[in-house]
């Protein structure tokens, strides 16, 4: 039995299904920071956007796991139950993981992608009230 695709709008929908329509306009407010950042850095507009509405997925009441960071548990979650159903290259399975995981503007590990650095900048600029 094939496995049906998720698109960004189903990912939005099952966001405000488990009652957290916060971070749906947390993440609108990340996605034109992201804009007003980059620059010229190039960045997956697709990825960028997914990971920007699913990174704080392990805060959901839902998916929290005590004692589990909330960017931890949110890579966890994503990484089981929705990243097969999305269609993405290998690559861009990669980059998700790495932007959700790492979002976090205290979490200092190196970041690969340029998506998962701006993420954790915009993140960043919106609790510091910056932008």
């Amino acid at each position: 039995m094939p496995v049906t695709q998720l698109t960004l709008d189903d990912i939005i929908q099952m966001m405000i299904q488990a009652g957290e329509d916060w971070a749906v306009a947390h993440a609108k407010r990340l996605i034109e920071l992201v804009k007003q950042i980059s620059d010229d850095l190039p960045y997956d507009s697709h990825v960028m956007e997914l990971a920007t509405y699913m990174h704080d997925w392990g805060a959901f009441s839902k998916h929290m796991q005590k004692d589990v960071e909330h960017a931890l548990r949110s890579r966890q979650v994503i990484e089981s139950d929705i990243l097969p159903r999305l269609p993405l290259t290998a690559d861009q399975k990669e980059i998700l993981l790495e932007t959700i995981e790492l979002h976090d503007y205290r979490d200092m590990r190196p970041k690969k992608s340029n998506e998962a650095l701006l993420l954790r900048e915009a993140d960043m600029l919106e609790f510091l009230g910056v932008m």
